[in-house]
């Protein structure tokens, strides 16, 4: 590419070696690669009209019906305000309901509306469907072995597996 350098004093058009960095770079690859596989994930979610951070909330709900929402953004590392404001989304837009905790008459247990079920039944469907098309190159075991090693990655940077980084922090 023009304008690229290797570091070479006054080579300014040299495009870097194909053999070094960023091609050949894990961290650059998976950058790229989770650019475009987030790209494609907010397409997808688009079509039922969701966003990642709404699509993470309806199935933390779905998966522990009845809790609260500062029960469920504690061991998530959400925000409270931030758990607050999805959901007041989801609110809206009648996916979920806020009922009185029977326990806890301060607090709000969390539920999917009969909408809800059916619009995250619809988006884990795309997203299944957009998953088998973005590893469709690659054998079942390759997939496997790849999800294994991504996961102990991600373990070891400490990050919470099924929580999406908009919920997290803002795009």
């Amino acid at each position: 590419m023009p304008g690229m350098t290797d570091g070479t004093p006054g080579d300014h058009d040299t495009p870097p070696s194909p053999e070094g960095p960023p091609g050949g770079s894990v961290v650059f690859l998976l950058s790229r690669l989770g650019f475009d596989a987030s790209r494609r994930f907010h397409a997808v979610l688009a079509n039922v009209g969701l966003d990642p951070r709404q699509f993470g909330v309806l199935n933390v709900i779905a998966l522990n019906e009845g809790k609260s929402q500062q029960a469920l953004a504690e061991p998530l590392r959400i925000p409270p305000s931030r758990m607050v404001a999805i959901v007041d989304e989801l609110e809206d837009r009648k996916l979920v309901e806020r009922r009185r905790n029977p326990d806890d008459r301060r607090a709000y247990a969390l539920y999917l509306t009969p909408t809800g079920k059916t619009v995250l039944g619809d988006a884990r469907r795309l997203a299944m469907d957009n998953e088998r098309e973005f590893t469709a190159p690659l054998e079942q075991g390759d997939r496997e072995q790849l999800l294994g090693l991504l996961r102990r990655l991600a373990a070891e940077q400490d990050l919470p597996i099924g929580v999406h980084p908009g919920l997290v922090a803002p795009y």
